[in-house]
């Protein structure tokens, strides 16, 4: 934002603080859920459409049942630490007395004639059976014991369990489903050439920069960096650029191969300026970027993570996305609307007319939709033609920019101050940075595919296998609108806020449930709800539920 360091640094607490509360609201709830649906295991749709996920879950045993993808394996006896004889005495009655799953202890000497001693833990969830006295004579025993060098701390269970990926049946929208994997059929993951495929969707990297083709379109994920002698509010070019575009090296990996989740990890080495000085882009550092890029099961989606440890200063580094047709034209989400836009921005004498525009999840323009996580700007590049064949062939995406003051002028791109000129050092963005995207050529709803990429299924389970998957519930059924808030009001109803999220009127339905319409301080109109209502174009309407 275009602010002082110490007015972000105060709002970003504020972010975590919500969060942290938001974090243990939903943990309660989805306790509630699982006591309430009787399953073992259970997924949650916290978005109002029906919709499927990849999720994780921890199972018991050790070979992954099918139409699952193992993660990793605990086996039941694991060995945790080598604890110095004396410590031992404290962690291994802290860990008897303790903790709850814990049953009992057994000490034994080691039998490959190190002298060392072995305490297992059986962490059984049984009643506990220890004799608190005599395990406290015996490791104080071994303790004062010269020879013993180790106590060796190993942990049993009842059995092995192990960590899978899943895919899940379709989950109502505000809803819930018994956990358990569906069959992938035709849309598992496996590799194809040198990427992936689901059938759905394929990619394959080109090992010479570390880009990678989408259906068979090839140049996503181009990295640009170049100079920015602007500020907070604008960026702007210094004289003496230097645009690098091209890896000094590359290195390929297919991580995970399938069949739930595909992932194929780009490492790509730069070398960007480190500054700007006197209006050019000077010295050197080196930079390693990881892309990664998933498919899942069953999804007509790509998912995109780029990270970097940023040690550059006065830059900005974007993402080029080719469009599969030509556009003059995009669309991108903003505050309840989304908003169209040509390829010029509005300029005067004092700011050039740069359109790089913002977007809140999501941007559409000649066939691509992307979804990303934060708020971002974009811009339509590679521009050719005049007049109605004018177009431009691919998306830039700005990862991040860096830059030193509140306001800086003149320069290139503005004419007059916006601002204070107060150094702002935290807004170079030093240190490591994720930036993640998710690419889509099918032609869906953005908002569904906005809701499907970023918002995440939540799972709940109780020790043991999965649940039983034919065994659903759904606690509110909201269609033809997009829900925008569903809180708990002052008077205990449930309030709910939709958005008509396009240019004509739409009927928008609550199944089974009236209420009444109230203003945005909550203050009844006088309209009732008898479950169905018309919304008029880009109407935004709150609701209070009987």
């Amino acid at each position: 934002g275009c602010s002082a360091d110490e007015v972000n640094d105060a709002v970003l607490h504020r972010y975590a603080e919500a969060t942290r509360v938001a974090e243990q609201i939903a943990d309660r709830a989805l306790v509630r859920l699982l006591a309430a649906s009787d399953q073992t295991a259970v997924a949650v749709n916290p978005t109002g459409r029906e919709r499927s996920a990849t999720v994780a879950a921890v199972i018991p045993g050790d070979v992954p049942p099918p139409d699952t993808q193992q993660l990793t394996v605990r086996p039941s006896r694991t060995r945790t630490d080598s604890l110095d004889p004396a410590a031992a005495v404290a962690v291994v009655t802290r860990a008897a007395l303790e903790d709850p799953r814990v049953s009992s202890v057994e000490l034994e000497a080691a039998t490959d004639g190190s002298g060392d001693w072995i305490a297992t833990v059986v962490a059984d969830h049984r009643p506990k059976d220890i004799d608190q006295t005599a395990l406290r004579d015996r490791l104080d025993a071994i303790a004062s014991d010269p020879s013993v060098r180790f106590v060796h701390l190993e942990v049993q269970r009842l059995e092995a369990t192990q960590e899978v990926l899943l895919r899940t049946a379709p989950i109502p929208g505000f809803g819930w489903r018994g956990l358990a994997p569906a069959d992938l059929g035709d849309h598992a993951v496996r590799p194809h050439g040198g990427g992936l495929t689901n059938g759905l969707v394929t990619v394959e990297v080109d090992q010479s920069d570390g880009t990678f083709s989408l259906d068979g379109i090839v140049g996503y994920g181009r990295l640009v960096d170049d100079g920015d002698a602007g500020d907070t509010y604008n960026w702007s070019p210094p004289p003496g650029d230097q645009v690098v575009s091209r890896p000094v090296d590359v290195d390929v990996l297919v991580a995970e191969a399938g069949p739930v989740r595909g992932r194929i990890e780009i490492r790509r080495t730069y070398r960007w300026p480190e500054a700007v000085v006197d209006d050019h882009r000077v010295g050197e550092v080196e930079v390693v970027v990881l892309t990664v890029v998933e498919v899942h099961a069953c999804e007509d989606l790509v998912r995109v993570s780029v990270s970097f440890d940023n040690r550059s200063r006065d830059h900005r580094l974007r993402v080029l996305l080719p469009l599969p047709e030509r556009s003059d034209r995009s669309a991108a989400e903003c505050a309840f609307a989304v908003v169209e836009r040509g390829l010029d921005a509005e300029g005067g004498p004092n700011e050039a007319g740069l359109p790089t525009f913002p977007s809140r999840r999501f941007v559409e323009a000649g066939g691509l939709l992307v979804v990303h996580d934060g708020l971002c700007e974009y811009e339509l590049v590679d521009v050719e033609g005049e007049g109605e064949q004018r177009g431009a062939g691919a998306l830039a995406l700005t990862l991040i920019r860096s830059v030193g003051l509140i306001s800086n002028g003149p320069m290139a791109m503005r004419a007059l101050p916006a601002g204070p000129p107060l150094p702002t050092p935290a807004a170079q963005m030093p240190g490591l940075h994720e930036a993640r995207f998710v690419l889509h050529r099918g032609g869906r709803d953005p908002y569904a595919v906005a809701d499907e990429s970023f918002t995440p299924i939540r799972t709940a389970r109780r020790p043991g296998g999965f649940g039983d998957s034919s065994s659903s519930g759904q606690g509110l059924d909201v269609k033809g609108a997009e829900v925008t808030a569903l809180r708990r009001g002052r008077d205990g109803r449930l309030e709910l806020r939709v958005l008509n999220s396009s240019g004509d009127r739409r009927t928008f339905s609550v199944t089974g449930r009236t209420g009444r319409f109230v203003d945005l301080a909550g203050e009844p109109t006088g309209e009732i709800f008898q479950g169905s209502a018309e919304l008029g174009p880009w109407k935004i309407a709150t609701l209070q539920l009987d």
